[in-house]
């Protein structure tokens, strides 16, 4: 049977190795549907021949894990470090692990608690008031619902009681002091 080839028009090719041009004579590393000598399969950012299974691709190019990781994964807004799992959380436009999303005071943990911003730190609400809130003059208490402004002070509205008697009614400023109607007649 004629195939309409003789012996001498058979090629035989070995690949080319997709880094240098030239053919891999043994071994190869086929990755990202290119053939390569193993030594030149390298990390497109440190330049190391990559010599394990697991390696990441970005726009073509292979990287090693390590620099995979510091080049392109969104990092934890503590420990800088990638995150590279499915249990982070996203808040205070940042991301983070979650168990790094706690209280920068007291470090109790935030993760599906309320929680306020301070200067892009996450705090717990009752630090947060402790620390940031306007105080009451007569109790030394976080103000965080209605304020009372009377003789230059701040107080709580329940706070604000008659300097004689300490009842919780109407009162006038009379010399620098907060009196009710009745103390302010006797």
């Amino acid at each position: 049977m004629n195939t309409g080839m003789d012996e001498t028009s058979i090629v035989t090719s070995r690949p080319i190795c997709s880094d240098c041009n030239q053919e891999i004579m043994s071994n190869g590393v086929f990755a990202l549907s290119k053939m390569w000598h193993p030594e030149h399969f390298k990390c497109n950012e440190c330049q190391k021949p990559i010599t394990t299974d697991k390696f990441y691709e970005k726009d073509g190019h292979p990287y090693c894990e390590n620099d995979f990781n510091s080049l392109f994964q969104v990092k934890c807004a503590k420990c800088k470090d990638p995150i590279n799992d499915q249990s982070y959380i996203n808040a205070l436009n940042k991301t983070w692990h979650t168990h790094h999303f706690f209280c920068t005071e007291c470090e109790k943990p935030l993760v599906g608690s309320t929680y306020m911003e301070k200067e892009s730190n996450p705090y717990c609400e009752l630090d947060y008031h402790k620390l940031f809130t306007m105080k009451c003059d007569a109790c030394n208490e976080p103000i965080t619902d209605f304020k009372m402004v009377a003789l230059g002070k701040n107080w709580h509205k329940d706070c604000l009681a008659c300097q004689m008697c300490k009842k919780n009614v109407p009162m006038v400023i009379v010399e620098e002091k907060a009196i009710c109607y009745d103390c302010m007649i006797k």
